[in-house]
């Protein structure tokens, strides 16, 4: 049986704990305002693999890597993987899986693989975060992992195009990223106006969010959300203090087969 299937399985189980919840699984005294908005469900992307060409530094070192942003779903189950591939360096590789429910992604687990496999499991019956460094940690409804606030923001995106109804407060987006394998962080994305980028696979007119970085972490980020790629992001770039500063930028879309279902 392959990790998909086994998610599949796991997230049925899932759901069927979740049906007995009003809902979203709610964090104790979260209100009705504090919810995600709903995605529609034509906004949820095809299953897709983007691949990209990355430069940067790393540590103060140059780094010249390959990487790639794999996506798949099917009956209501996805998986969604960050990968890049820098040679003698190494791979570093980001995976999460989970359910698609009425306010998009709803990661199940999260693994980075670098030297170490560290898994963190998401309770959200619950409402909280088995981290994979040790420890419990409390969910705030709508939280991403590092990889699916990516598809995350292109199911808003993409349901924004459809039906305008997606509202920023100061021309700002939240939402809570278990970013830094500690606690879930608030982040405020600035929803910033339309860019047309010159990259390695073409010519593409995207949408510009930012991320300044707030204590007490310290990692930048800026994203350029395509709607040819289905709102999928068509340039990554993150920073992190001064030291370290990766560039990944689109060259090339490959379709993603639907994974089968589970027997």
């Amino acid at each position: 049986m392959s990790d998909f299937e086994r998610m599949q399985r796991r997230a049925w189980l899932a759901r069927a704990g979740l049906a007995l919840l009003p809902g979203w699984a709610m964090s104790p005294g979260a209100q009705a305002a504090d919810m995600p908005p709903r995605i529609t469900p034509a906004a949820v992307p095809a299953p897709l693999q983007l691949r990209y060409r990355v430069r940067g530094t790393v540590a103060f070192l140059p780094l010249y890597a390959d990487g790639d942003l794999f996506w798949q779903h099917s009956e209501g189950n996805y998986l969604a993987r960050l990968r890049l591939d820098a040679g003698w360096l190494g791979t570093r590789e980001r995976i999460s899986a989970g359910v698609i429910t009425a306010t998009g992604l709803q990661p199940l687990r999260y693994t980075d693989r670098a030297r170490n496999e560290r898994d963190t499991e998401f309770d959200w019956p619950r409402a909280e975060a088995r981290l994979g460094r040790g420890g419990i940690t409390a969910l705030a409804p709508g939280t991403q992992d590092l990889v699916s606030l990516y598809i995350q923001l292109a199911c808003l995106f993409a349901t924004q195009a459809m039906s305008p109804t997606l509202k920023t407060e100061d021309g700002s987006l939240p939402l809570p990223v278990l970013g830094n394998g500690k606690a879930v962080e608030h982040w405020r994305l600035l929803v910033q106006g339309e860019e047309t980028l010159n990259l390695p696979g073409g010519t593409l007119r995207t949408r510009k969010l930012l991320r300044l970085p707030e204590p007490p972490d310290n990692l930048g980020a800026e994203l350029w959300l395509a709607p040819a790629l289905n709102w999928m992001p068509a340039r990554i770039r993150l920073r992190e203090g001064r030291s370290s500063d990766v560039d990944l930028l689109w060259s090339q879309s490959i379709a993603a087969a639907p994974a089968t279902a589970a027997s």
